[in-house]
């Protein structure tokens, strides 16, 4: 167990100075020094621990690109900075969470995030949608347990969607002041900062961790923005991302069902109107006030039922726009099938001149006539051509039947696994990091059997991987080392 092992951890912070690498890693630098100023004074054994035990940096996400960056400049003997004294070396190993190594669109297309939040608000919140809402009580669950956890009524749950949870979407990589450093990593990436993402230290021993969430990726990865953050869980407590994902699939459907009932009550007017006007010509004015009247209420419904039709259509297909600014699906990331072919006849009829010879490829074209392609499956194919020789008037002729077959091909995206914020490649891409030290999060421990076992494909999100089961299990391994991680991670018992 943890507790058996002296563990000492310490959290370095760089708050102040999100505009680039170069203030956040001294900073970090600085608080390192500060760190183990405070662990000297506080630990009386601290000295010949520290020695024998030189401490580590387990980063997450930007913080992993942070002590990446640290490491070059101590390998740099100041040329790249000469405030960070290379002498003094903090750290001499890293491990990574959710590292965007190879970069992150996330990071960089947060205008995207912002539009897709203001575009996913507007077909929700308008007058429409939250008058109908306001209007109506909704008798079922879907929202009971998300409401209460964020103390909103009902009605409140569209203008939630626009005023807290698309700020915190779109700062999600930021955390609002680090929006400038987090535009520095991603495909148009700074030369600074790729030389920070292509350096390798050789001398340093490197693991990293990564995750991959399943969808909809949008409201796993939302869910932790609008409950609790995971550092607010109990230990190793963020394991459930679901319920946001659940209640927006409901709020859908409930949209859909809506768009059903208001057609119910158009198609109810509209027979109605056509009641009215089968009556004789001389009752008809009688009927004009309630013709009027239905006529009016069919545009209300009408208006109302496009209102839900429109974001219940968005609501479906949001995770899919929000994957694409994930850079979930690349250009150069297809694949191609033949799904079957297609199979055309083509028939040609020759004629043997009257003072001809025999042979045939001699003779002249007198008609050509080509089918309609039809389709056949993958692993059939096209008859055989054949020919036929027949007389006419006396005369010889030619008939050549030919297939033609064309394959039929689908080329479509391969979609790119994500942790919900960093590609798993980009996740994986720490340079010298071997693959035997770079771990799926797909593991748990076994309190009953007292060892940790595999849990099948992973389905931790990029917040959730900071403090849920799979975490426990990934620092078991950190510590435990057992050959999952380079053995220089390996605590000894106290």
């Amino acid at each position: 167990m943890i507790s058996d092992y002296e563990y000492r951890p310490k959290r370095p912070n760089y708050y102040t100075n999100q505009k680039n690498f170069i203030n956040a890693t001294y900073e970090a630098h600085s608080d390192m020094g500060n760190l183990k100023a405070e662990y000297f004074r506080d630990y009386f054994y601290a000295d010949s621990v520290y020695k024998r035990l030189p401490p580590y940096v387990i980063g997450h996400s930007q913080g992993g690109l942070v002590a990446r960056d640290m490491d070059m400049k101590h390998d740099s003997n100041d040329v790249l900075d000469t405030r960070i004294d290379y002498t003094n070396r903090r750290f001499w190993g890293i491990i990574t969470f959710g590292t965007p190594h190879a970069g992150s669109y996330f990071a960089v297309n947060q205008d995207d995030l912002a539009n897709l939040g203001g575009e996913l608000f507007s077909r929700l919140a308008v007058n429409e949608v939250k008058n109908f809402f306001g209007n109506q009580a909704l008798k079922t669950t879907m929202f009971k347990g998300l409401i209460s956890s964020i103390g909103l009524k009902t009605e409140d749950l569209i203008d939630f969607v626009g005023t807290d949870l698309v700020p915190k979407m779109a700062n999600i990589a930021a955390k609002d002041n680090r929006d400038p450093i987090t535009k520095q990593y991603g495909p148009k990436m700074t030369t600074y900062v790729n030389d920070t993402l292509n350096y390798s230290n050789p001398n340093m021993p490197k693991g990293l961790f990564y995750g991959v969430e399943e969808d909809p990726l949008i409201w796993r990865i939302s869910h932790y923005m609008i409950t609790k953050d995971p550092g607010e869980y109990g230990d190793f407590g963020a394991n459930d991302d679901s319920k946001l994902a659940t209640n927006m699939e409901d709020f859908r459907l409930k949209l859909v069902a809506r768009v059903n009932v208001h057609q119910g009550h158009i198609n109810w007017h509209n027979s109605r109107i056509n009641s009215f006007r089968n009556h004789s010509i001389l009752l008809r004015p009688f009927f004009q006030p309630a013709i009027l009247n239905a006529q009016k209420k069919i545009r209300e419904h009408t208006v109302i039922k496009n209102s839900n039709s429109d974001a219940a259509i968005y609501l479906s297909k949001v995770n899919l726009l929000y994957k694409v600014i994930l850079g979930t699906f690349a250009d150069s990331n297809t694949t191609t099938n033949v799904i079957g072919y297609n199979c055309q006849k083509t028939v040609v009829i020759r004629r043997k001149p009257l003072f001809g010879n025999n042979d045939w490829t001699t003779w002249p074209v007198i008609a050509t006539t080509r089918a309609p392609k039809h389709r056949v499956g993958p692993g059939s194919s096209c008859p055989s051509s054949y020919n036929q020789h027949y007389k006419v008037n006396n005369r010889w002729r030619r008939r050549e039947i030919t297939y033609t077959s064309t394959p039929v091909v689908s080329t479509s995206f391969v979609e790119t696994p994500s942790d919900g914020v960093v590609l798993k490649p980009s996740q994986r891409a720490f340079p010298g990091c071997l693959d035997d030290h770079k771990r799926e999060m797909n593991e748990k421990y076994d309190p009953l059997t007292g060892t940790i076992v595999p849990v099948g494909k992973s389905k931790v999100n990029h917040m959730q991987m900071r403090n849920c089961e799979e975490t426990k299990a990934a620092m078991m391994r950190i510590y435990n080392g057992d050959g999952s991680m380079p053995y220089f991670f390996k605590l000894v018992r106290r």
